[in-house]
């Protein structure tokens, strides 16, 4: 017996286009997560820091059809790109924490759409396009705090 689990992604870009998937993943109801685990991003005993090799907080990832795993880091204003394959970290996309255009304040999550990656980077209220080499970054939606 299994259960449906749906997930929903929106993008909207700067014209108002909007681009949505819906994918239904089927798990079973006793599906059991293994007991032994590899680390692939991050130190094994969960220690935190800033050097490549370390994550601070991560919240949100995306993993590409070519086994590249992207990993949005809330306190190291970054993106990590691992390769799942060497399990290298093999690049960091931010310049650090701040509000121009190669820095991030706080980011939350980050998907793969095509080419691109899209980051919400929360606290300068803004979602970016980058390329996924972590070049070309663009503000594709700006927003302020409030209720909608």
């Amino acid at each position: 017996m299994t259960y449906q689990l749906l997930v929903i992604i929106v993008i909207i870009n700067t014209i108002g286009f909007i681009n949505s998937t819906i994918l239904y993943v089927n798990v079973s109801f006793t599906a059991v997560w293994a007991e032994n685990a590899t680390t692939v991003a991050g130190l094994s005993n969960g220690t935190a820091g800033k050097s490549n090799n370390t994550l601070n907080s991560p919240r949100g990832l995306s993993i590409s059809s070519d086994d590249i795993l992207y990993i949005a880091e809330w306190n190291n204003a970054r993106i990590v790109v691992v390769n799942l394959t060497s399990l290298q970290v093999i690049n960091i996309i931010g310049s650090g924490p701040g509000s121009a255009m190669y820095q991030f304040d706080h980011s939350y999550d980050v998907m793969i759409v095509n080419q691109s990656l899209y980051v919400y980077d929360s606290s300068n209220q803004r979602i970016q396009q980058w390329s996924r080499n972590g070049t070309n970054p663009s503000t594709i939606l700006t927003g302020t705090f409030g209720l909608g």
